[in-house]
């Protein structure tokens, strides 16, 4: 048992570090903003975990709500690790081959708090249940 919860909880701290980093990297013009990033990732990312081991002297509305946002995140984290993967997979084809457009290296910052945007826009979109699509099962 043991192993298993070593195992898991650094598979699951590496894959958060990922999105932290990349979170942390379309940051770099609001650096204002990454001390509250930093204790809000934390929270959310590790918000099922801490809501399991203080349910004891947690209320019970807080327990919920942070079980609940912890449990969600688990579904945030897969659909960010997805398309950030996705992104920097097109990015290292983008260094061999020269297809990106030219404007989007031009302003790299730009392009980066664009990126972080739509990301975030369609994880939530596909976390919500409905894309809109019509051709996914919870759409249709």
């Amino acid at each position: 048992m043991v192993l298993f919860f070593t195992i898991f909880f650094t598979v699951y701290t590496t894959l958060n570090y990922y999105v932290f980093i990349r979170g942390w990297q379309a940051l770099a013009s609001y650096s204002y903003l990454r001390p509250y990033y930093i204790v809000a990732f934390v929270l959310v990312a590790y918000g099922y975990v801490f809501s399991k081991l203080l349910y004891k002297i947690l209320p019970p509305l807080v327990y919920d709500i942070w079980l609940g946002i912890g449990a969600i995140w688990f579904a945030f984290l897969v659909y960010f690790i997805l398309t950030i993967l996705l992104i920097d997979i097109v990015r290292l084809f983008d260094s061999w081959f020269h297809f990106l457009p030219a404007f989007i290296q031009k302003d790299y910052e730009l392009t980066k708090r664009i990126t972080a945007v739509v990301v975030i826009a369609v994880v939530v979109c596909w976390c919500s249940g409905c894309c809109g699509c019509s051709l996914c099962c919870r759409c249709a």
